[in-house]
């Protein structure tokens, strides 16, 4: 339970020991005024700056989400025999809540959610593209499954990361259990539904079908 709960950013801290290694190297292979190797050690040093600022972000992310609810409360359903874990990634649904720890940890009670659905960028090209952060870790899954909450003032949460279409039918279902009226799925009947009382979603749905690369489903 207490390894569920835990922060991973292994794969930031790997990404940033590469980095500084390739600053060094691109310092020492070339003198160290030559402007080649000297624009090399900029490049590295400014993505090791970009992986240390989302570092930071999905700590205080991960801590945000620990204290938001009765963490002894969390620890006892990931306990229990009722709970399930999803073949091949972070994601637990027990009792009451549903726990990830894909990249940041996450924590969302069913009740609480307004409305859930796949999110998936579709492109004009046909091409799909899913906003899930890089990593070499197989376990985090390839679809994440996009919510608003109750009281998320227009706010979208990733509830969990998801594989197939078995594993978002298993959410939606533990979901529902809970909360009989939840809108599930990325439909124009639930995107006018929830935008009936959210104008902050109205008016992010309008820029999303503004944008040339696609829209959400």
């Amino acid at each position: 339970v207490n390894k569920i709960l835990k922060y991973n950013g292994k794969f930031i801290l790997i990404c940033n020991v590469i980095l500084i290694i390739c600053t060094i190297i691109s310092l020492l292979l070339v003198n160290v005024t030559d402007s080649l190797s000297i624009i090399f050690a900029g490049i590295f040093i400014f993505y090791m700056l970009i992986f240390l600022f989302i570092d930071i972000v999905n700590r205080l992310r991960s801590m945000i989400a620990l204290k938001k609810y009765n963490l002894n409360e969390i620890k006892e359903e990931l306990a229990s025999d009722s709970t399930r874990k999803l073949d091949g990634v972070e994601t637990y649904l027990t009792e009451n809540y549903i726990v990830s720890n894909a990249t940041v940890i996450r924590i969302t009670k069913y009740e609480d959610i307004k409305w859930a659905y796949l999110y998936i960028y579709l492109s004009s090209r046909g091409i799909i593209y899913t906003p899930v952060n890089m990593t070499f870790n197989n376990k985090i899954g390839k679809y994440p499954i996009a919510a608003y909450l109750k009281n998320g003032n227009g706010m979208r949460v990733i509830l969990a990361v998801v594989k197939n279409d078995k594993q978002l039918k298993e959410v939606y279902s533990a979901i529902t259990k809970k909360n009989k009226k939840v809108l599930k799925g990325y439909t124009k009947e639930n995107i006018k539904e929830y935008a009936k009382n959210d104008k902050i979603f109205r008016i992010e749905n309008k820029i999303n079908n503004i944008l040339p690369w696609g829209i959400l489903i």
